[in-house]
């Protein structure tokens, strides 16, 4: 659980750095995360 909350807020972070480029591959990963 740690390094799946770990995962989201690096990409969060790296989503908040660059965030046209980053927000639609951070849903699709989080989506894929859930499945």
């Amino acid at each position: 659980m740690l390094a799946y909350v770990t995962r989201i807020i690096v990409r969060a972070s790296f989503a908040a750095l660059n965030t046209a480029a980053a927000t639609p591959s951070y849903v699709t990963d989080l989506q894929a995360e859930h499945k």
